[in-house]
């Protein structure tokens, strides 16, 4: 409800110049939160079909990728907030530049999340 009634409606807002809006799913286990929240996106934000929009979803062990990639908005199940906080606050902006950069240069799903794997170890 939250996400229908504030948190998309003010995310549209800010972006409006750019037209360009990606959400993050972090902690997804079964793909359900992210084709629910495109299933929101298109059922009540019909002007987002002249949008560039990008939904993403992961595992919290993702979260140093998608930071050196550049993601900036997070969309999580409100139980995890405190969880991914803690895990942002732990990075260092170097590093997670580092395991995108890595990450992009590998050739299969597998191997960059060994990296993500090795790379969240550490952290």
């Amino acid at each position: 409800e939250a996400l229908r009634r504030t948190i998309v409606p003010d995310l549209i807002e800010r972006r409006a110049a750019g037209r360009s809006l990606t959400l993050w799913c972090g902690a997804c286990a079964t793909g359900q939160e992210p084709y629910s929240l495109a299933m929101l996106l298109r059922d009540e934000f019909p002007a987002l079909r002249d949008w560039s929009v990008r939904l993403l979803a992961s595992d919290l062990g993702a979260v140093p990728l998608l930071i050196g990639l550049g993601v900036d908005e997070l969309s999580v199940h409100p139980p995890l907030v405190a969880r991914i906080k803690a895990s942002v606050r732990g990075l260092e902006a170097a590093e997670c530049a580092r395991v995108a950069t890595a990450a992009l240069q590998l050739d299969s799903g597998t191997a960059v999340r060994r990296l993500v794997d090795h790379s969240v170890s550490k952290t």
